[in-house]
């Protein structure tokens, strides 16, 4: 039988399309107490640190600012890493959303990310 090697989810499964010399990217400080992975859609909290969206919130993490490039691991510290913050095409897939969001809430969420000009679109 073949070995069969599954690879973690990555930037290429979510990101479609960025604007040149990365004009797409912030960087950001995921805060502790966060493992956010590929995709996942963020807001920031209080403190200007990067957590994963809450739509049920009422202060600024109910508010996306863009959607994680990579695997984050904040668990026990801070950690600094990128967004796509605009102009940017992703999978529909790709996005990881909060587990117990509403199909309103996402559409929300969705809208949210359009206009700061994050783009969904269906992939295959």
């Amino acid at each position: 039988m073949p070995n069969i090697f599954h690879e973690q989810k990555n930037v290429g499964d979510v990101l479609k399309y960025e604007a040149q010399t990365k004009y797409s990217r912030d960087g950001v400080v995921v805060a502790k107490g966060q493992h956010l992975l590929p995709g996942t859609v963020v807001a920031f909290d209080a403190n200007g640190k990067v957590v994963q969206v809450q739509p049920a919130a009422t202060d600024s993490k109910k508010t996306p600012i863009g959607i994680m490039i990579e695997e984050v691991d904040a668990i026990d510290s801070e950690v600094r890493s990128f967004v796509i913050a605009r102009h940017a095409a992703v999978a529909d897939t790709g996005v990881v959303y909060p587990k117990d969001a509403t199909a309103a809430q996402i559409n929300t969420i969705n809208s949210a990310l359009k206009a700061e000009g994050i783009l969904l679109r269906t992939t295959a």
